[in-house]
């Protein structure tokens, strides 16, 4: 239990900030669409509008990824694991997430191998892509440090009637 409650501290503050880096990068996206906006009505606009607002988007989701994964925000599809019998749902839950543990670390080991061989850049303001796959890998791996978070208490709710009520109790509708 003082191990998950630990583990719970650290994933709130990673996914946090990660949330707030996302939340920061939208308000930019905003901000760029409606300056562009304006001055098109002026007759001007914003060079590169476009790489700015995608390049941003790459930073926003993954960075909230970590944070939707947290806050139980991502969509599940469990209509089955309330047929199952007694454990079969906390156990259905469970392989679930360390799936999704599994996924998420082939994900990250694919991003990081690819790093040394990008050379793209964006068409008008040559922004070069590399930056962005480390954006990536780490917003995966706060994503893998949520999921990782989920399937140790999944797993834990096997052993512990406390953890198995709130596993339950926090399980998508």
């Amino acid at each position: 239990m003082k191990f998950i409650k630990g583990f719970d501290k650290v994933t709130n503050v990673l996914t946090k900030i990660g949330g707030y880096i996302a939340a920061v990068t939208l308000l930019f996206n905003v901000v760029i669409v409606l300056a562009n906006v304006i001055l098109r009505i002026k007759g001007g606009s914003i060079v590169g509008t476009e790489e700015y607002i995608s390049m941003g988007e790459v930073v926003l989701i993954f960075m909230a990824l970590g944070y939707t994964q947290y806050s139980h925000g991502l969509v599940h599809v469990c209509f089955f694991m309330k047929k199952l019998p007694k454990l079969g749902p906390v156990i259905a839950w469970m392989l679930e997430q360390w799936v999704g543990v599994v996924i998420a670390a082939l994900w990250i080991w694919q991003t990081i191998k690819r790093i040394p061989v990008v050379t793209q850049v964006t068409t008008a303001l040559l922004i070069p892509y590399r930056p962005f796959y480390y954006v990536i890998a780490i917003g995966v791996g706060i994503y893998l440090v949520a999921q990782l978070f989920e399937a140790c208490k999944s797993t834990a709710a096997l052993f512990n009637a406390e953890i198995r009520e709130d596993v339950v109790n926090n399980w998508p509708a």
